[in-house]
């Protein structure tokens, strides 16, 4: 009878590895959400575009807000206006545009330099 090779991987216990260095362990985990301070700053931009947002033409806010406030999909939010996607995405891209500006002008006045604004809700689109 012939004896079957084992394979040449050892075998560790979870328990032993957690164990032995727990140091280390802590280390390696990383806490997928927000820090406090991308928390305060997504916040603070966010109150900075709802100061923003009634500057902007109506055509230019309605597009905007169904897309990137209300969460509409292109398709809907064409419907709800009444207008063809290309027109759609024209606003869309204006108003980004002069709420960059804004934003930018705003930050400035505080001090601030605004050198790359990621907003989940601009950079959505």
């Amino acid at each position: 009878m012939l004896r079957r090779k084992r394979n040449g991987l050892p075998e560790s216990s979870l328990d032993e590895i957690l164990y032995a260095r727990p140091q280390q362990l802590q280390r390696e985990i990383v806490d997928a959400a927000l820090d406090p301070e991308q928390i305060c700053s997504e916040t603070e931009i966010h109150q900075l575009l709802e100061e923003q947002l009634p500057h902007l033409p109506p055509g230019l806010r309605a597009a905007f807000q169904l897309r990137e406030l209300d969460g509409l999909s292109s398709s809907e939010s064409c419907r709800v206006l009444g207008i063809h996607k290309n027109a759609f995405k024209s606003r869309i891209s204006r108003a980004r545009q002069k709420l960059g500006r804004a934003l930018q002008k705003s930050l400035n006045n505080h001090g601030l330099l605004l050198t790359s604004l990621k907003l989940k809700v601009i950079e959505r689109g």
